[in-house]
């Protein structure tokens, strides 16, 4: 039966306009919070980099999901934050003996130091918006629990 044959109640609250746009911007404070790797992506840096793109969804103190882009790039000054993105979700030894690849990404868990970044001035004029970060991945060295127990919000695995 298809979804268009069901009938099922959509509900929601009405929001202003003010509101609507206040909750589309909503950050999170900084601090330590779970995360899941929902999407990777292999590229290459502005500057020529291999690099992988990681699309995560991280869980604030509410059980509320918010998205949030971070970068692994292949330089020697970001090496810590592959090495501590690798301790944090389980893959150090995959690290360690060089085998660790965008493959291994998708789905991981872990938890991370998120922090506040204020938007900038763009080149081109205006400025980009304010945003949370990862600041850095943090090791589980008493492999407790990655994920949330319960999280609130919109599911992602609907398929619509």
């Amino acid at each position: 039966m298809s979804l268009a044959s069901q009938s099922f109640n959509f509900k929601y609250e009405p929001f202003t306009e003010e509101k609507a746009e206040k909750s589309r911007y909503t950050l999170m404070d900084a601090g330590q919070y779970f995360f899941e790797v929902k999407f990777v992506e292999a590229q290459v840096s502005s500057k020529g980099n291999p690099m992988l793109k990681l699309t995560l969804a991280v869980w604030d103190n509410e059980g509320i999901s918010h998205n949030i882009i971070d970068y692994l790039v292949s330089t020697p000054t970001m090496a810590w934050k592959i090495r501590h993105f690798c301790e944090a979700v389980g893959l150090i030894k995959e690290y360690e003996n060089g085998t660790f690849n965008e493959n291994m990404c998708a789905g991981v868990t872990g938890k991370a130091q998120i922090a506040y970044q204020a938007g900038k001035q763009k080149p081109e004029g205006g400025y980009y918006s304010d945003k949370n970060v990862v600041e850095d991945y943090l090791k589980n060295e008493d492999n407790t629990e990655t994920k949330p127990k319960e999280s609130k919000g919109l599911n992602d695995d609907l398929p619509f």
